[in-house]
């Protein structure tokens, strides 16, 4: 995923949705709050499988390999979806991935449930014809 510098100069990932750069997280929020239709899924398949048992995001991890929790993990799920605003429409296939990485900063944080185990590093959504 590409990075980029952001005005504090700490480096944050280039967020793409169907191809329009977001400059932030904030960004990110209003959009979904505003412009996303509302969608019901029917899903028909959940698969996951560890795709690096060892991954290490920024040098050696607190965690032994042994672990598990160095891990990055593959999640695909398929089914149906429509979305509100075009009733008339038949259910649409569709194909969403996950690649899920640990958060480095939680091992190392004291704040308890406020900081996630695991990223999301990569997330792709595919209509299925």
């Amino acid at each position: 995923m590409p990075l980029t510098k952001a005005a504090d100069q700490k480096t944050v990932p280039v967020l793409v949705f169907n191809g329009k750069v977001i400059p932030d997280p904030p960004a990110l929020q209003a959009m979904f709050e505003k412009d996303m239709p509302v969608a019901a899924y029917e899903v028909q398949s959940f698969d996951c499988h560890p795709l690096n048992p060892n991954y290490n995001a920024a040098g050696p991890g607190p965690h032994p390999p042994e672990s598990g929790k160095n891990m990055s993990i593959l999640i695909s799920v398929s089914g149906y979806v429509k979305f509100a605003e075009i009733d008339e429409d038949p259910m649409r296939g569709f194909h969403e991935s996950f690649v899920l990485v640990p958060n480095t900063a939680s091992a190392a944080s004291k704040a308890g449930g406020a900081v996630r185990n695991w990223l999301i590093q990569s997330q792709t959504f595919r209509f299925v014809v």
